[in-house]
């Protein structure tokens, strides 16, 4: 990890020199006044947020960045949530607030590509919502859900494939380390980013997004497996301050994730099925979100049906990430009921798998 600390310092120090200008504007209609946040990774891989107040619609951001970075925008009141890509030189962003999700965001081929990828893959999610809608709605006969959740699951491994073919279409894009560092870091996925990374360019496999992924790898093999339980307190929506000590004799699962995590958000679905199943056998989640603004987080939770704990520092830099070397999105890690940590990084079959033996025994 040192030598790994090292080369990333030589490395930031080498890129500093090339950091250019940006600028990034918004012209968003009806948009109250209100502050507006910026947030992004830095050259030197640390998560920056940055605000500007918005007059009648109109604000500004400006800096220095060396390499093509991904940023999610958001409004204080909820209103505004997005994520695009922006690198030195303009950037703008256009729109109205009664339609958010057709702001239009020009920019330099970074933005492009990355809007490319998205359209791709909200075309896809469309198609998938309406297969995983359907089978929700025959939740109460198992069987059908099934026959139903199994077309759903053919059809993402489909988009899948779909959305791969995209980036070795494109293996100049930066855009694609940053998909590989958020959709290809669990521990099922590892080895096929991997080899997705190594067909992409040069400059793609050393850009800030694929040094941050080997640090993510590292701390996935910081695992907190056969460790006791490092408890933490943090406020729930109402509130309320709640700790894991209060799931002392259970199975629990501690589950980071945010409102603006698009892995996080797809796994909803899945954890949603498998709290059902397994709460009333003993089974309990408390859910630490990262986020920063609260409308978007209650936003969320009412979106995706969490009806388990929720829990959030409403920051960024969340002290029980910290506490568990969390350092990419998704995470999780299995309590059983001796409050040591049995597993992590599960999610849909192989954390059902895993209930199913734990209540068996």
């Amino acid at each position: 990890m040192i030598r790994m600390c090292l080369l990333l310092i030589s490395t930031v120090a080498a890129l500093s020199s090339f950091a250019q200008k940006f600028q990034i504007v918004g012209h968003i209609s009806h948009l109250p006044n209100q502050w507006v946040s910026l947030s992004y990774m830095d050259d030197s891989l640390h998560t920056r947020i940055d605000s500007a107040y918005s007059t009648e619609g109109i604000f500004r951001f400006t800096g220095k960045i060396a390499e093509p970075t991904a940023a999610g925008l958001f409004s204080a009141d909820g209103t505004i949530s997005i994520t695009f890509f922006f690198e030195a030189g303009n950037t703008e962003i256009t729109g109205d607030t009664s339609q958010p999700e057709n702001l239009l965001i020009r920019g330099g081929n970074s933005t492009k590509n990355y809007a490319e990828f998205r359209a791709i893959e909200a075309a896809l999610y469309q198609q998938n919502d309406s297969l995983k809608d359907l089978a929700f709605r025959h939740s109460t006969d198992q069987a059908e859900f099934q026959k139903y959740w199994n077309r759903y699951e053919e059809a993402a491994k489909a988009a899948e494939q779909k959305k791969e073919r995209w980036m070795l279409q494109h293996k100049d894009a930066e855009v694609n380390a940053y998909l590989l560092l958020y959709h290809y870091i669990d521990i099922e996925k590892l080895a096929k980013g991997d080899s997705l990374l190594k067909l992409m360019s040069d400059k793609v496999q050393h850009c800030k997004y694929a040094r941050n992924r080997e640090v993510a790898k590292y701390t996935i093999t910081l695992r907190k497996t056969g460790k006791p339980v490092i408890n933490f307190a943090q406020n729930d929506t109402a509130g309320r301050s709640v700790s894991t000590k209060m799931f002392s004799g259970k199975y629990f699962l501690i589950d980071f994730w945010a409102s603006w995590c698009k892995p996080c958000r797809d796994l909803s679905p899945a954890l949603v099925q498998t709290y059902r199943k397994y709460h009333s056998k003993g089974f309990e989640i408390i859910s630490v979100s990262l986020d920063n603004s609260r409308s978007n987080w209650l936003k969320a939770i009412a979106e995706d049906s969490l009806v388990w704990t929720q829990v959030s520092e409403l920051k960024v830099h969340n002290s029980a990430a910290e506490l568990y070397d969390v350092e990419v999105l998704p995470a999780n890690f299995l309590v059983d009921k001796n409050g040591i940590v049995i597993d992590e990084y599960l999610w849909g079959d192989r954390l059902n798998d895993r209930l199913e033996e734990l209540f068996e025994e």
